[in-house]
Parts: structure tokens; sequence; C-alpha cells
């Protein structure tokens, strides 16, 4: 569903599994291998603490957040 409303909107998509640090170790590597993947459609595994990284070491101007957004 999600490609086709990227490939509607002429967007890429990211299917994203967000989860704790602790938990899904290598989630790329072993679900990412039931996933297709194409020039306009990625998975990724992210953490929360990744974010906070992310937030931490950026501050919080409005190119950030547009950041965190993106």
């Amino acid at each position: 569903m999600g490609n086709l409303i990227a490939k509607q909107k002429n967007l890429d998509f990211y299917l994203i599994n967000l989860v704790l640090e602790e938990r899904e170790h290598n989630i790329e590597t072993n679900f990412g291998k039931h996933i297709v993947e194409g020039q306009s459609s990625r998975f990724i595994g992210i953490t929360w603490e990744d974010i906070y990284a992310q937030v931490l070491n950026h501050g919080t101007s409005l190119s950030d957040i547009n950041r965190i957004i993106d």
C-alpha cells in the first residue's frame, strides 16, 4: 500500500522498523531478505535511540525538526 501511495505522489517509499535499541538486532539483514527493494523503495531499521541522538547532536532548530520529520 505504501509503495502505491508513494508512486502516485512521485515519492520514494521507505518501510521503517522503529524499535528500542535492545530489540530486533540485525533486523535489516534478517527481515530485509524478505523485502523486495527497488530504486524508489527501501527497508530501514532504526531505533528510538538513533532519533534521540540525532536530536541531541543537532539541536532543535527548524532545519533539524524538518530533518527528523523527513
